[in-house]
């Protein structure tokens, strides 16, 4: 009884607050109410459920998040997996870094000599 009443967005609780959060929340939001609605008569069963669970999995492998400009390597500009750093304290992906590495002494953003190949 007590969930039900938080979970409930006309509850004189902070349950309110689910009606500012995101659609997909607010989607699992008005699930999980379904499935705790105290008549069994009026209980949605998880078989019910099985179209809208697809419809939210559908939405989510669509909606790719944001990827920061510090978390991508300035050489390949794809995420890094595996970052290091470099003398002058750059980070980049170690196989693009080694890759440049290979053939100059500078940096790829200064353009400096680093004072050494440890990464």
């Amino acid at each position: 009884d007590g969930l039900v009443r938080r979970l409930d967005p006309h509850a004189a609780t902070d349950a309110g607050a689910w009606d500012e959060l995101l659609p997909q929340v607010r989607f699992l939001h008005a699930i999980a109410t379904r499935c705790l609605e105290p008549l069994r008569k009026k209980r949605t069963e998880v078989i019910d459920l099985v179209a809208d669970f697809e419809t939210l999995r559908q939405h989510a492998e669509q909606v790719k998040p944001p990827v920061l400009d510090e978390f991508c390597c300035p050489l390949s500009m794809e995420l890094m997996v595996e970052p290091v750093s470099t003398a002058d304290g750059q980070t980049y992906e170690r196989a693009s870094i080694e890759a440049w590495l290979k053939h100059s002494d500078l940096s790829p953003l200064t353009m400096a000599v680093l004072e050494h190949k440890f990464l």
